[in-house]
């Protein structure tokens, strides 16, 4: 079931939406990237990403967080999204985002707790939120589920905190490295690069087998323009 969400007190806030992952957002602003001229039509967009009406909240979430602009059925990247383009790679890109992130929800308000109280469960996070009258799900097990989903998915991959045994959010040391995440973080992003490549790949070979397909219609088209010319022409000859 989709998200229900209130309409909050505080027109700044932005939040983050549970039904939409750092690695769309990401394979968005790649696909914009990679095309001439910086944008791409919506329609386009949606078969490429491979989301079709799916879209919208994909989209919503990059241009709140600056990375496209969306106008009508045109979408085109900002310079911060050619710069988060540029990354060299998965997890580079997601650390890019660090400092938009802190500004949404429910990553801000976890921050907050954390810098406050050294560590912070999910309901925790979730109980402040909901007084801020800002949550997810009218279900409050639900709502739990959709803040540790944002919380996991793009806090996490963005490296603004880290999660204990426990299973409670905690703040980075200034020291720690990337590679103190762990070789699950890793494993996901060596993944996620063969993902892309496969894409990539796929999509060469659809636009391969798209011009060898048009080549044989015009081919045959040709054949048979020839094979009706010849039958008129012999039609005359007789008369």
């Amino acid at each position: 079931m989709l998200e229900n969400s209130a309409e909050t007190k505080d027109a700044d806030i932005i939040k983050l939406d549970s039904n939409v992952s750092l690695e769309q957002v990401i394979g968005l602003v790649d696909i914009i990237g990679e095309s001439a001229n910086g944008s791409v039509d919506a329609g386009r967009l949606a078969g490429e990403l491979g989301v079709g009406v799916d879209l919208l909240p994909i989209l919503n979430v990059a241009e709140k967080l600056g990375l496209v602009h969306a106008e009508l059925e045109n979408v085109s990247i900002t310079e911060f999204g050619r710069n988060l383009h540029g990354g060299l790679n998965y997890k580079g890109k997601a650390r890019l985002l660090k400092e938009k992130l802190v500004a949404t929800e429910p990553c801000k308000t976890a921050l907050k707790l954390v810098s406050k109280q050294g560590s912070a469960s999910v309901r925790q996070i979730t109980n402040i939120l909901r007084k801020m009258d800002v949550w997810w799900n009218q279900n409050s097990e639900a709502n739990e589920s959709a803040v540790r989903i944002i919380l996991t998915d793009w806090a996490l991959e963005a490296e603004l905190l880290k999660r204990n045994k426990r299973g409670f959010f905690e703040g980075l040391s200034g020291g720690e490295s990337e590679t103190s995440r762990g070789n699950a973080t890793e494993s996901k992003a060596a993944a996620t690069r063969e993902f892309r490549k496969s894409v990539s790949a796929a999509r060469k070979k659809l636009r391969e087998s798209r011009r060898a397909a048009w080549k044989a219609y015009r081919d045959e088209l040709a054949a048979a323009r020839r094979t009706r010319n010849e039958a008129v022409a012999l039609a005359k000859d007789k008369n």
